[in-house]
């Protein structure tokens, strides 16, 4: 007999609100599913089954296997089984997105399926089943394959040694783990990129802090020179950051350059959008504010009334070339200078010999004009960069 001390309110419940409640109920460890069901004809009254349930633990099973198969669907893993005494491969439905093989073959010979691995890992695939069919190893690796049709991809298995029939088998699961292999390389490649512009980036303020020294009497001024030189490289490396260093224009360049030195109506910019490479921008900045720093100390942006006109355009031929012209006027008389100052050489040792520019500035008395022509392959973003 089964205890249910709940019954009697069940059954108050039920005739109260003229329907059938069902419960779980359990005894000496089975369960049972009880329903207690109103009627009504000639007296009022419940009716009451008792149906033995599933056992508990089928179902936590069956609940176990539909878990891990959403979870196996949800990671794109497939189940394979390798059998070396038939000397072939099967697998499951799943398996067939993975790996890009048929999907209604389902099996095919160990040998095939090696045919397929890329061959640098060929033979780290066959040592390791060697190892888990012979000496029980867990089997472990990641290795690139080449589905029919399709892009190499990175495919992780594991598996382990199982007995069937007194015989080795090994059951593996195998998982496309491109995109994480895919991360793995950008994200290396990252580190190597910001490894070689960090070292560069320390050259040159190496380079700036000597020339400064070299260009100045007094530290007073060669610090403030410094400074304003770093600031300019970290306004670059603003926007560099802002373009995931994929490159800024030429035009945003300048405006960001520019702007540090003189108010936007004393400054004139026209030309054509240009995307510059990141080293080619860090070159251009530092051309730039030299030029920028040189007018607001001596030249026409050193007064009211001065004007600046900064053109650009790309000329075709054999080899495609940027002009670049600086303008000034309405500033002080202007007269050649003695010697080179930092400006010079940076347009000499950067604009020169970095990007290959052939650069001629004329000294006129209305204002210094300086015109560079340089390669645009030199200064586009390309994919290597």
């Amino acid at each position: 007999m089964i205890e249910d001390t709940d019954l009697d309110q069940e059954a108050q419940k039920a005739l109260a609100e003229g329907r059938a409640i069902t419960r779980e109920v359990v005894r000496d460890g089975r369960a049972y599913t009880r329903t207690v069901k109103p009627y009504t004809s000639g007296v009022g009254g419940v009716m009451v089954t008792y149906e033995p349930c599933e056992p508990r633990e089928n179902t936590i099973a069956a609940h176990q296997q539909i878990v891990q198969s959403l979870a196996a669907s949800l990671a794109q893993i497939g189940v394979w089984i390798f059998d070396p005494q038939a000397g072939e491969a099967i697998w499951d439905d799943r398996s067939a997105p993975v790996t890009g093989l048929e999907k209604a073959q389902h099996r095919m010979s160990e040998k095939t399926f090696a045919e397929h691995i890329v061959s640098q890992d060929r033979t780290s695939f066959t040592n390791a089943m060697d190892a888990a069919i012979h000496e029980g190893t867990p089997l472990d690796l990641e290795l690139r394959f080449k589905p029919p049709g399709r892009d190499v991809l990175w495919l992780r298995m594991r598996g382990e040694r199982a007995m069937r029939a007194d015989e080795p088998i090994v059951v593996c699961i195998l998982a496309d783990v491109s995109e994480t292999e895919a991360n793995r390389t950008r994200s290396d490649f990252m580190m190597r990129e910001l490894d070689h512009r960090v070292n560069n980036l320390l050259a040159i303020i190496l380079s700036i802090a000597e020339i400064s020294a070299r260009s100045n009497t007094d530290l007073t001024t060669y610090a403030k020179d410094f400074r304003a030189r770093l600031e300019s490289m970290a306004r670059t490396h603003s926007l560099l950051a802002q373009t995931q260093w994929s490159g800024p224009s030429l035009r945003a360049l300048i405006e960001k350059e520019i702007n540090a030195h003189a108010a936007q109506d004393a400054v004139h910019l026209e030309g054509p959008d240009i995307t510059l490479s990141p080293s080619a921008a860090q070159s251009l900045a530092m051309f730039f504010h030299e030029l920028a720093a040189n007018a607001s100390k001596h030249g026409a942006l050193s007064g009211v009334g001065g004007r600046v006109d900064i053109l650009w355009n790309t000329q075709a031929g054999e080899e495609p070339v940027l002009e670049l012209r600086w303008q000034e006027s309405g500033g002080p008389t202007v007269a050649r200078p003695e010697r080179d100052g930092f400006g010079g050489k940076v347009i000499n040792r950067i604009i020169t010999r970095q990007l290959y520019a052939d650069v001629s500035t004329q000294w006129n008395e209305a204002g210094i004009c300086l015109t560079a022509r340089i390669p645009m392959a030199r200064i586009c973003l390309r994919e290597a960069d």
